[in-house]
């Protein structure tokens, strides 16, 4: 996760730069199988939020072209993040809301 949230720094300031920004890596897809540092914390909803920002990577890799959708497939990406967060292990909120390109 935190390599994601690093990913997801380095696009917000090529996106602000307007610099094309680089897709999501395909280490996206193993969240699924991602083994959290605390066990309870990948409860019900994490397989829903994984799939969703799975989804939203996808999207905005197959947006890249597409210059005046960056910030908002960013955000839509960065969005699910928060969205998960939100509901357990809450500390990275702080972080992951410094992604979203205003």
């Amino acid at each position: 996760m935190r390599r994601l949230a690093e990913f997801g720094e380095k696009n917000k300031a090529r996106i602000l730069k307007n610099e094309k920004p680089e897709p999501w890596p395909s280490e996206v897809e193993a969240l699924l199988s991602a083994t959290p540092t605390d066990p309870e914390i990948k409860g019900a909803h994490y397989t829903d939020f994984a799939h969703d920002f799975i989804q939203a990577a996808r999207t905005f890799n197959l947006k890249l072209d597409q210059k005046k959708e960056w910030a908002s497939a960013h955000n839509q990406v960065i969005g699910v993040c928060a969205s998960c967060h939100g509901q357990s292990c809450a500390g990275p909120l702080v972080r992951i809301e410094k992604l979203f390109v205003n």
